[in-house]
Order: structure tokens, then sequence, then C-alpha cells
């Protein structure tokens, strides 16, 4: 929205996306100061501005990526697309929320093994 055109927008993304990805907001913003050809005002000083204030917040993907940590909650959603709604979509069901809500944290206690301790807790003594 900030660019000029379609080809100078792609030239700053080619540059300022591997910044961030690196943890590297100073660099990005620098750039976005000084390199980035604008046609839109408010929102060139609305990234300048974000990118200002989450300078020292905006960490560094492509490390975390590399040392095998999950980035957001991707995989998570993904996982509860992957199982729970195509479950539901397949066997062309249709749930309400709190019924869809429960499925999903039965099928967390399945995934993390506490199922028998749910149904059938140990016996007190």
């Amino acid at each position: 929205m900030i660019a000029i055109n379609k080809l100078e927008k792609s030239k700053h993304l080619k540059f300022i996306v591997p910044q961030l990805w690196q943890g590297k907001a100073a660099i990005a913003l620098e750039f976005s100061k000084h390199q980035v050809s604008i046609k839109n005002q408010d929102k060139w000083r609305e990234l300048i501005g974000y990118l200002k204030k989450h300078q020292q917040k905006i960490i560094n993907y492509n490390h975390c990526n590399q040392m095998g940590k999950n980035i957001g909650s991707e995989r998570v959603l993904k996982g509860v697309d992957l199982t729970v709604g195509q479950w539901q979509k397949n066997k062309e069901m249709s749930w309400r929320p709190l019924g869809s809500k429960a499925l999903c944290l039965l099928k967390v206690a399945k995934f993390n093994g506490q199922w028998q301790h749910l149904w059938l807790p140990p016996q007190a003594t």
C-alpha cells in the first residue's frame, strides 16, 4: 500500500521481509525511512511507527526455525484444521462452537496421554 507501483513494492519486500525474518528490525526501519518510494504517506508513517515501536520485540524467526522451535501458533492451528475440522467436515456434521471445543479438548487429552486419567482416574486407597 506504500509503494508507487508493483515493481517498487516487489523491490521493497525483497529487502524488508528477509531483514525482519532475521530479526533485523533496525535495518528494515532504516531502509523503510530512506529507500522506499512512497505513494501512501499515511501507510508509510504507520509502518515506520510499527517498526519503531516493536523494534526490540521482533525476534529472529530464521534462528527459531533452524532450532526447530514453533513460530507462533501456526502448527497448532493447522493441527486443529487437519484433525478436528476435517473430521467434522468429512462426516458432514454440523457442530455448535461448544461441542466443537469439547471435542478439541478431548483430542488434546488423548494426544497428551491423559485419556485414561481423564476417564479412569486412579482409585483412592
